[in-house]
């Protein structure tokens, strides 16, 4: 449903940022052009899932942890 890069933004809640860049590219691999991403709720919900991760995990997180451990919907 959502396909270009800047459409992450828009899972965004108003006035929130990414916790890091690197947040910001592990939700644009993970949720956009997925089939199970097909409403805005679903893409913030992603969004604020993958934001919450801390800072010294995001760059280490598994595709399997992503789905299992932290329930993103992919």
């Amino acid at each position: 449903m959502y396909i270009l890069d800047h459409m992450i933004d828009l899972g965004l809640k108003k006035g929130a940022e990414w916790t890091s860049d690197f947040h910001r590219q592990v939700a644009v691999k993970v949720l956009l052009c997925n089939p199970a991403v097909f409403d805005m709720g679903v893409l913030r919900e992603g969004c604020e899932i993958i934001n919450s991760i801390p800072k010294e995990k995001i760059e280490k997180v598994t595709a399997h942890q992503l789905r299992y451990h932290y329930h993103v919907n992919f």
